[in-house]
């Protein structure tokens, strides 16, 4: 762990840098400060993030990053002088590739200010340089980077280090702070936390990631095992099992052994629970004819979910308690089961936004993909 993080840090002091600013004029007045409580502490930390001054303390970081851990008095650091208000001051350094990449990191040192930045860059421009930013400047940076989500998505990784609420509403805002968080060695914490955050986000509601453009099932599988989150992991290889794509995603699980072996085997979990069903259905002259009817009315495909979901609710409107049907009512039960903990939006499989997903997937804690004996990653 600590290898990986000193090897972040020399890979960012090695990397080209490009100026990069955030469009806003130099008098704009500057945010106010960001300050995290602790009984009996006082801050001695002052990290500016992209113009957002956070007062923190230097026991939590050392806590629960193993970056600041390593990095706040190592031998190359100086002491600040005793009249200092803080012990330890870092910056938000901007970087780019050139192109259109831009990512941030905290390096320590002083706060270069607005108009001497403005006129090294004009000096020295265009050669690579870094920029140590203590507020908005005149220079533009890409449209995709937004300052305010930046600022927000650190601040909330001080609120898992503070075991202070925080939301998450968007598999963006999720995929930020786990980015952060690997970036500053704060993996264990930020998943410790998460689960409060995760209960009623708008991730698993009605909008949600399901009807987007973009399907991100198989990005927040890998989230989740970097996090090392069971919950989170269930939930995501639920919705990956259950529409399984190959072509989409196989390429994804391939590069997990253990991944790929979890999700061939509940995937072919859900074809035997389908095959069984069918074979129900075929014994029985009733339930045959029924799900005859079922197919013409819908034009509904065998093997997905909403056939199975018509067929119990037709089921229910002619017979309530399955007397006639308790031979059928056992393989649909289990094939229409839904693991799902965190989905609000009030459907089960084979209703929208479920038509053509299979929610009985299972995964238990013994199966996650990774070292559960582990505690620092």
């Amino acid at each position: 762990m600590l290898g990986r993080a000193t090897a972040l840090h020399e890979n960012n002091k090695k990397r080209r840098r490009t100026d990069s600013t955030a469009g806003v004029s130099s008098s704009s007045s500057p945010a106010a400060p960001i300050i995290f409580t602790s009984p009996g502490l006082k801050p001695d930390v002052r990290l500016n993030v992209l113009g957002t001054d956070f007062h923190v303390h230097s026991i939590i970081l050392k806590l629960h990053s193993n970056f600041f851990r390593r990095f706040l008095d190592s031998p190359d650091k100086h002491p600040a002088p005793d009249s200092a208000l803080f012990r330890y001051e870092y910056s938000s350094v901007i970087e780019t590739d050139g192109a259109s990449a831009v990512k941030w990191v905290l390096e320590p040192g002083r706060k270069v200010s607005l108009s001497g930045l403005e006129s090294h860059v004009k000096s020295r421009a265009p050669s690579p340089q870094t920029l140590v930013l203590d507020g908005p400047s005149m220079f533009e940076l890409p449209e995709d980077f937004k300052t305010e989500l930046e600022v927000d998505s650190f601040r909330k990784l001080l609120c898992a280090m503070y075991n202070r609420p925080y939301a998450i509403r968007s598999v963006f805002d999720l995929t930020r702070l786990i980015n952060l968080a690997d970036y500053y060695c704060a993996l264990p914490i930020v998943s410790a936390t998460l689960s409060g955050a995760l209960l009623g986000s708008s991730i698993f509601g009605k909008t949600s990631w399901l009807t987007d453009v973009r399907d991100p099932r198989a990005d927040l599988l890998i989230l989740a095992m970097k996090l090392r989150h069971p919950i989170l992991f269930r939930e995501a290889f639920i919705h990956v099992v259950g529409r399984w794509d190959p072509s989409k995603m196989m390429g994804i699980v391939q590069e997990n052994s253990e991944l790929m072996r979890l999700v061939m085997r509940e995937s072919h979990a859900i074809y035997i629970r389908t095959m069984d069903t069918q074979l129900v259905l075929l014994r029985n002259r009733d339930e045959a004819a029924l799900a005859r009817g079922i197919l013409n009315d819908d034009e509904s495909e065998t093997m997905d979910a909403k056939f199975y979901r018509a067929i119990m609710e037709r089921l229910q409107d002619d017979d309530p308690w399955y007397v006639g049907y308790q031979e059928l009512r056992k393989p649909l039960d289990a094939l229409l089961q839904n693991n799902l903990m965190l989905d609000h939006n009030g459907s089960l499989p084979g209703m929208y936004p479920y038509e053509d997903c299979f929610l009985c997937a299972n995964v238990s804690d013994e199966e996650m993909p990774w070292n559960r004996d582990e505690v620092d990653w």
